[in-house]
């Protein structure tokens, strides 16, 4: 009589540990955390143990311990192996938690804890006077500058869109392959060209640019007027070639207004 009753009392045990790992699983799913497959295994073959596996469970006790302690009826030495290597990044753990939820709930809870006793730095924002802004403004051109300085013959780097100037005193209104620019201005204005795709500043061949004096000359001064003219700010950056100074360079540098401004040639609305 005594053994029927042990026999009642496990088979509703069981009957609730089936149903708390059923809540758990949905719950899994409602959230967006979807369990791996491995994970849905470990699951059926842990709750076929223990609907079959009493004697087991009463002679080893550690046992059952960690399988109340484990939602999911998996082992600890189940766990995907970027849950278990400490060498890993903090990208691939996260990555092993988001996975494997009902695995790793425990490691990913331990793993929050340390990150959130760990000192962390705090960023501030605040706003900037217009005379700190200007400050700042030319130290990151005088950086920029001396970057491009030290730069190597064809070496790309960045540099701001008001720190380059043109090179010659007018412009023609067409390019080389005959395309107004007008139509690279509006592509660049409207971020989009004639078939619909994206179009940027990365779609346009780099601008070469000569130092000379300490200023930065433009020898694509045609690239640099649409630039100027599709919308970008002065403290844009766009990517720069830099390029010897050659005699040919020389003679095209005709600019009287220190590179400020250019004249434009032929019909006005082609730009």
């Amino acid at each position: 009589m005594m053994e029927l009753d042990e026999h009642l009392f496990q088979k509703p045990r069981q009957d609730t540990q089936a149903e708390a790992e059923d809540q758990i699983w949905m719950a899994a799913l409602e959230e967006g955390t979807l369990p791996s497959s491995r994970s849905r295994e470990h699951k059926s073959s842990g709750s076929k143990a223990a609907s079959g596996g009493q004697g087991e469970d009463s002679e080893n006790p550690s046992a059952g311990a960690s399988a109340s302690t484990n939602p999911s009826g998996t082992a600890s030495s189940a766990l995907p192996p970027a849950a278990e290597d400490d060498s890993s990044s903090d990208s691939e753990q996260e990555e092993a938690v988001g996975e494997d939820a009902p695995e790793n709930a425990a490691e990913g809870a331990t793993a929050k804890g340390s990150a959130a006793s760990a000192p962390t730095r705090k960023v501030r924002t605040m706003l900037l006077s217009p005379a700190w802004r200007r400050g700042s403004l030319a130290a990151l051109q005088a950086m920029r500058s001396k970057r491009l300085e030290e730069a190597g013959e064809k070496e790309i780097l960045e540099l701001q869109l008001g720190q380059i100037r043109y090179s010659q005193d007018s412009i023609r209104d067409q390019f080389r392959d005959s395309r107004h620019l007008k139509v690279m201005r509006e592509q660049l204005t409207k971020g989009k060209d004639d078939r619909g795709r994206d179009f940027t500043v990365n779609e346009v061949p780099k601008i070469s640019v000569v130092l000379r004096d300490g200023v930065a000359y433009s020898a694509d001064n045609r690239r640099l007027w649409t630039f100027r003219h599709c919308g970008m700010t002065r403290n844009t950056r766009i990517p720069v070639i830099k390029k010897r100074t050659d005699d040919g360079f020389l003679k095209k540098l005709t600019t009287f207004t220190q590179g400020n401004s250019v004249a434009r040639r032929g019909n006005k609305s082609h730009y």
